[in-house]
């Protein structure tokens, strides 16, 4: 599968200045793949790959020193030939289970500057919380590798014409390709980005095999909450996890949960659940300037998940039937819509690179006001605000109570399922739901 992140991995192996890489990132996201492949491409002596946890022995090479050259010597005799700098790449995967490991990353940097070093892994914050774990800042380059987005799915199905359009800046096309890309998107919706999805979605050509796999993951994500002991109880997590996913789109309050919780233990479990990349927290925050997050609201959040196919698999509802509803953003009471709004604005930001965006959205500050955008979204030195909705607003719409009170908002883009249009007079621009993705440029 083609990725995003492919081409910045290109450019940190062919960068003199390039830190040891740290690719984070929620179980079976596609870490150790994209490593693979950047040796297969761009490597003569390929990738190196040593799972430190399920081969647990390597960890006693890092249990003495943490000369970079001995570790890469002890390395290259366990597999039987040495490792040369230049040549081949050294993966890490799986760090979390050698804290020391971690550690050694700066030393790489330090004094073994020309080897090209990838570590990866899913649970290190949980690693970094033991005792004695020493986390290289500034030595590292972290990256978070996210679900396919729209465009990825679309090339990894072999639509390419169609992800080209995605691709480009939104624009006026034919009635007919709007109508293919929204089918498209209609599969994407329902297949999600998880790679282990997707490919099974590509190969079978069936929904089902997708969905199959999607309760598969999160299967093998629940089987991970005993190891975020003791910082939160799994069936708790898994409580949070579910509830969290039945609230996506509306505001979210720690009391409503779990049951027979306290408040500040289940945001305890929330902030887990945060920590492990399985959920995204979208603040209120106000768009009277930047940056967002220095107006963040404490008591008032919202949350999306990993990816799509987690909302399938935990919410139980029946997909096939919220899938044939005409508009795709009535599906879920307008959740899914707003599910994949946000990971395409993530997927946006971030670029396949090493930035770690947020997502806010506004509240109406009044008392009693409904008012509410969806996403607020800082691209550069430009606030963006968008709204998600079925149909043409009646009256005052949230979205122009925003940009009225708020003239430094220079636009605010509805997210729908018509064509696109601009409305240079109220400072509106609405854009297909399969260009949300470009609403970040």
């Amino acid at each position: 599968m083609e990725r995003a992140l492919d081409g910045f991995l290109q450019r940190w192996r062919n960068s003199p200045a390039r830190k040891p890489l740290l690719l984070r990132g929620v179980r079976q996201v596609g870490k150790t793949y994209a490593a693979r492949e950047l040796g297969r491409r761009a490597f003569p002596g390929g990738a190196h790959v040593v799972d430190l946890e399920r081969d647990p022995g390597f960890a006693t090479v890092f249990a003495a020193d943490l000369d970079p050259r001995r570790i890469l010597d002890e390395i290259g005799l366990r597999r039987g030939g040495a490792l040369v700098p230049g040549r081949d790449l050294l993966v890490l995967d799986e760090i979390q289970a050698c804290p020391r490991a971690l550690t050694s990353l700066r030393y790489f940097k330090e004094e073994l500057p020309e080897l090209h070093v990838i570590a990866a892994g899913s649970l290190l914050e949980f690693a970094l919380g033991r005792d004695g774990v020493s986390f290289p800042v500034g030595r590292i380059t972290p990256v978070t590798v996210r679900p396919l987005s729209f465009f990825e799915f679309l090339r990894a199905i072999g639509k390419d014409v169609a992800a080209e359009i995605v691709a480009s800046t939104p624009h006026d096309i034919s009635a007919a390709s709007h109508e293919a890309l929204l089918q498209a998107l209609r599969d994407y919706l329902v297949v999600g980005g998880m790679p282990a999805a997707v490919a099974a979605y590509a190969a079978e050509g069936r929904r089902s095999a997708a969905l199959e796999q999607q309760r598969e993951l999160v299967r093998v994500y629940r089987d991970d909450f005993p190891k975020y002991r003791p910082a939160s109880d799994p069936d708790l997590l898994d409580e949070v996890l579910g509830n969290v996913a039945r609230g996506v789109g509306g505001q979210l309050l720690f009391t409503r949960l779990a049951r027979d919780r306290t408040r500040p233990t289940v945001s305890t479990a929330f902030r887990v659940l945060v920590r492990a990349g399985l959920v995204q927290p979208i603040h209120a925050a106000s768009p009277a300037g930047l940056p967002l997050g220095a107006s963040r609201g404490v008591h008032r959040f919202k949350a999306i998940l990993a990816d799509l196919a987690f909302l399938h698999a935990l919410c139980g509802l029946p997909l096939s039937r919220e899938i044939a509803r005409a508009d795709l953003l009535d599906i879920y009471a307008g959740a899914l819509a707003e599910q994949y709004v946000g990971q395409e604005l993530l997927a946006g930001l971030s670029r396949g690179g090493s930035v770690d965006p947020e997502l806010f959205y506004w509240a109406g500050e009044e008392r009693g006001s409904t008012a509410e955008v969806d996403y607020l979204a800082a691209t550069g030195e430009r606030i963006s605000a968008i709204e998600v909705k079925a149909s043409r607003p009646r009256g005052m719409s949230s979205l122009r109570r925003l940009l009225e009170k708020y003239p430094g908002v220079p636009v605010g883009h509805i997210v729908s399922m018509e064509p696109y249009a601009v409305d240079a007079t109220r400072r509106m621009v609405r854009v297909p739901l399969y260009w949300a993705a470009r609403l970040t440029d």
